[in-house]
């Protein structure tokens, strides 16, 4: 049983975030009389989950929980039950590639460069009364539950290719994903 001559409340919150910042860099050049040739490859991955494990399956139990269970509350101002997420995920991933090749014959480059990112954010946010409703007297009584849970992604591949010779080739190829 609680009394109170002033509020009661009840508030759980969970504030949880990820700050990533991954990068990746690859840098290849070739010079030579007769022929030069360069490759460079430039990979970028980034998981980042709050209430998933790794598998991305969802994590029972977890979340934002505030209850009021089986509880007689007398009070002269005001009764809240109050759960909220405010989750983030910041992630920046970025690949990059160059290859270079510089022949007087012949010349070939190829550059390539792949950014993979998964950002998952999964709570359950629960606000509850239960068991005690005819035993709650208050000026007022509120029950909420908020989810403010935010995710910022930017993922960026690049990748450049040059090739200089009396015969050149040259290929790039930069995938986000």
């Amino acid at each position: 049983d609680v009394e109170s001559v002033n509020d009661v409340s009840v508030t759980a919150k969970d504030t949880s975030s990820i700050i990533a910042s991954v990068s990746s860099w690859s840098v290849a050049s070739g010079v030579g009389g007769d022929a030069a040739m360069a490759g460079s490859l430039g990979v970028s991955i980034a998981r980042n989950f709050i209430g998933y494990d790794q598998a991305r399956a969802s994590v029972p139990g977890v979340g934002v929980f505030a209850n009021i269970q089986n509880s007689s509350i007398t009070a002269s101002g005001n009764v809240q039950v109050l759960a909220t997420a405010q989750n983030l995920i910041d992630s920046f991933v970025l690949a990059g590639s160059v290859a270079a090749t510089y022949s007087g014959g012949a010349s070939l480059s190829a550059s390539g460069s792949g950014v993979y990112s998964v950002n998952r954010i999964g709570n359950h946010v629960s606000a509850v009364i239960t068991g005690s409703q005819d035993d709650i007297t208050a000026s007022s009584v509120s029950v909420s539950a908020v989810d403010e849970s935010k995710i910022s992604s930017i993922a960026d591949a690049v990748s450049v290719a040059i090739a200089v010779g009396g015969f050149g080739g040259a290929f790039s190829l930069g995938i986000s994903l």
